[in-house]
């Protein structure tokens, strides 16, 4: 939801803002019930591992977002100007949202 937010509300800067803060949510939300799940379904001697790998895994996650993110915004940005064009958006938008589109 929040990637389509995003796709579609850029042309004011508290558009953005609602479309980061929903993302934020989001993912704070789906992040803070983690340690839950995970400390039901695994052994009491292997959630030190699990946990650690869980932080792993979203540090990675968010290096690599953040990059394939930045690449795609740069890559959209013609020489000389300021901001990417429409469809850079667009783009990474939709990236955003397709590993998540593919699970279901």
């Amino acid at each position: 939801m929040a990637s389509a937010l995003f796709a579609a509300a850029r042309s004011d800067l508290a558009e953005l803002f609602a479309a980061m803060g929903v993302l934020g949510f989001g993912v704070g939300g789906f992040w803070a019930a983690m340690p839950g799940v995970i400390l039901a379904v695994t052994p009491k001697s292997e959630t030190s591992s699990a946990m650690s790998f869980k932080y792993v895994v979203r540090g990675v996650g968010y290096s690599l977002g953040s990059a394939t993110g930045g690449l795609i915004l740069g890559a959209g940005t013609g020489p000389g100007r300021l901001f990417p064009d429409d469809s850079a958006y667009t783009t990474a938008a939709w990236s955003a949202s397709a590993p998540w589109r593919s699970r279901r």
